[in-house]
């Protein structure tokens, strides 16, 4: 009987982790998408490539999400 309660306890901890690594790793897309990022789906592209590739793409992805692209106009009074 302890074997199963183990076993489903290991399941529900792997379970778990994998949720959190794929919640962290979708930060950058719920920012963008929040702030109402014009280039949100590219961000959404390189958070799932950075899953893939051990996380080097995903400082970007963050640091991308949260620029404001420049339309060209400056909304600073002169």
């Amino acid at each position: 009987m302890l074997d199963y309660l183990a076993l489903g306890l290991l399941v529900a901890v792997v379970v778990i982790l994998a949720v959190a690594v794929v919640a962290l790793f979708d930060l950058p897309y719920r920012i963008a998408a929040r702030r109402n990022h014009p280039q949100r789906d590219a961000i959404h592209a390189a958070c799932w490539l950075s899953l893939f590739t051990a996380g080097i793409l995903w400082p970007l992805a963050f640091i991308w999400a949260l620029t404001v692209p420049s339309d060209g106009s400056d909304s600073r009074p002169t």
